[in-house]
């Protein structure tokens, strides 16, 4: 099985004690089955759980590279048997020669290599460790996301279905009303075009909630129930102060703020002068220690029987690499030009991801104004539809018009729902980059 660091996290809800915001909770805090979709990403999502085999392979490799420190010992052990004839002599001789050899090394000075060879090891296990948590935050918020648009197309689905359902009913009593005399031919297609136009927003709501479940799956690895949703809303999101927006954009351009993709370009900087030492000492001798026992069986002198003959041997190797032709100085060439590229990365991606959580920012501000109007425009939509239900009762307007005034009102209601999601969606995301996700904790 593997070894889950992602599993052994905890999950106890640590908000954003660390800062003095008092920022809207993240969406799974009040929607159980987003948040048992987001802990079953740990072990389901394909994105993470690919990862996570990376993150295995490379502290095997670790394990290999620190043992190129340690002794290690080797036993060969042959039989070989010979059948001699000869002219000179009346018979033909066998023998059985069997053989051993045990050989100990110790590495002893390496011009620092194989302190570099354990530092890459560690290095490469970081790399992994830190593209792990990359893939993890990602499929964390695609989930968060996925979810609130699956929610919101189950909504555009039910306003699509009760406009059909108002529009049906209101073109039954259209119809009673012209068999009574009572209403016109052109009443009669206005509430028809009505219907038409809710069963295509049916057609198209029922295609994007399939595509909706379709993408959650995906991101997941899990399969989505039909009923998943049924009973769930999209919570409400308090708009940002302006003091909150002043504490983000400040933490946005504070010095030293975490990011996964800088931390990578500097592993891969650390691991390249690992890197450069391994080649310096390419052409500089390398010094074991080896000692061990050989046996094998030999002729006895002036006797017909067979001896063992045993030596054991102990001193210092010196492998010396004295000339490749120029290959180190190209390697070398290389390594150096690799570093100053790296560096280069590390600089940019810092500027990068300034410049990408400001405009995330943006995003949010932008969102968040859209939430605000969409939610006075939906009260004055539901204001008017309670006026013109009055006036209904005295006659005073057409139930065309009241009907209208009713759809408009659930239209506008998802589409405030269709702002709230945006806005979640691109807070969640802003502080999962700003302050850590609380859903994977490094160890």
């Amino acid at each position: 099985m593997i070894f889950r660091t992602l599993s052994s996290v905890s999950l106890v809800w640590i908000g954003l004690a660390a800062t003095a915001l008092a920022l809207p909770p993240y969406p799974e805090q009040s929607l159980p089955e987003l948040d048992a979709l987001l802990k079953g990403a740990r072990d389901y999502a394909p994105s993470v759980v690919a990862r996570e085999y990376g993150v295995e392979e490379a502290i095997g490799q670790e394990k290999v590279a620190a043992a190129m420190r340690r002794p290690n010992i080797t036993f060969t052990l042959r039989a070989i048997g010979t059948y001699e004839n000869r002219d000179d002599l009346p018979e033909n001789k066998t023998r059985l020669a069997p053989d051993g050899n045990l050989t100990g090394r110790q590495p002893l000075y390496y011009w620092g290599r194989l302190d570099a060879y354990r530092n890459m090891g560690k290095i490469r296990r970081e790399q992994a460790e830190v593209e792990r948590d990359r893939a993890g935050k990602e499929a964390l918020w695609q989930i968060r996301q996925y979810y609130l648009q699956y929610l919101l197309s189950r909504k555009s689905q039910a306003t699509a279905m009760k406009g059909l359902e108002l529009a049906d009913k209101q073109l039954a009593a259209q119809e009673d009303l012209a068999q009574a005399g009572r209403s016109t031919e052109q009443r009669m297609i206005e509430v028809r075009i009505l219907r038409q136009t809710y069963e295509e927003r049916l057609t198209t709501a029922q295609a994007a909630l399939l595509r909706a479940r379709a993408a959650l799956e995906d991101i997941t690895g899990q399969p989505v129930d039909e009923q998943l949703g049924a009973d769930a809303e999209i919570p409400a999101a308090a708009a940002l102060t302006n003091a909150e927006l002043a504490e983000l954009r400040s933490k946005i351009l504070a010095p030293g703020t975490e990011s996964l993709l800088v931390e990578q370009a500097e592993l891969s900087l650390s691991l390249e002068k690992e890197n450069f030492r391994v080649i310096s000492s390419r052409n500089k001798p390398a010094f074991d220690f080896i000692t061990g026992a050989y046996q094998d069986q030999i002729d006895s002198y002036g006797s017909s029987k067979q001896a063992f003959r045993y030596y054991f041997f102990g001193g210092v190797q010196m492998t010396w690499n004295i000339f490749d032709g120029g290959e180190t100085k190209g390697h070398k060439i290389s390594s150096l030009a690799r570093q100053r590229y790296n560096e280069i990365q590390i600089n940019r991606g810092k500027s990068a991801v300034n410049r990408e959580r400001s405009y995330l920012l943006g995003e949010v501000e932008q969102s968040m104004r859209a939430m605000q109007t969409r939610e006075r425009s939906q009260q004055l939509q539901q204001q008017r539809v309670a006026l013109a239900e009055k006036q209904m009762t005295r006659n005073e307007i057409s139930s065309q018009e009241l009907l209208r005034m009713q759809i408009q009102a659930e239209e506008a209601q998802v589409s405030l729902l269709e702002a709230r999601v945006n806005y979640i969606v691109g807070l969640s995301k802003l502080r999962s980059e700003l302050y850590g996700e609380p859903q994977i904790i490094r160890k």
